[in-house]
């Protein structure tokens, strides 16, 4: 397996990416009782226009097999790092993309924050974030009535106070 940036102006990657999305994200649609998912609905236009950093997994026959995007954002009031999306191909699920992808990210955020919301139905998704180290911070519902959670990784501890 081999993780690297993805560059979404290559038609074969571009082509890749979306439709990987897009079988992944039907399945987290079955899971957590809704088609309101944003990845499954985007058009190619949207995607193509994305200000995303992409990064894919590349399986040992040259597939993609997953990928993971991030942006820049607050979390918590530091500097930090939101999971965007995160999908893997229904053929490649159970063998740990999902793992590599998710580490390849906190490995790059260093010491800033990452957080992550998903389904709240979404059992694989939570159970690889709370094994990643993840703390389940909070939730709410999507417009469609959806219940979401979210995680962060390396949340620092507020400093002490000195008298």
């Amino acid at each position: 397996m081999e993780i690297r940036r993805c560059n979404l102006r290559e038609d074969a990657e571009f082509a890749a990416v979306h439709a990987l999305q897009r079988a992944a994200y039907e399945v987290e649609a079955g899971l957590i009782g809704t088609r309101s998912i944003p990845g499954l609905r985007e058009t190619r236009e949207q995607l193509a226009a994305s200000k995303e950093e992409f990064w894919i997994c590349v399986d040992d026959t040259g597939a993609c097999a997953g990928v993971v995007a991030v942006e820049p954002e607050a979390v918590a009031g530091e500097a930090g790092v939101r999971v965007s999306r995160l999908a893997v191909h229904p053929g490649s699920f159970r063998r740990g993309i999902g793992r590599l992808l998710v580490s390849h990210v906190l490995a790059l955020a260093g010491d800033k924050p990452v957080k992550v919301t998903t389904g709240a139905a979404n059992a694989p998704g939570r159970g690889l974030y709370e094994r990643l180290g993840f703390s389940l911070v909070g939730g709410f519902t999507a417009p469609d009535g959806t219940p979401i959670v979210e995680y962060r990784w390396r949340l620092r501890e507020p400093e002490a106070r000195q008298p």
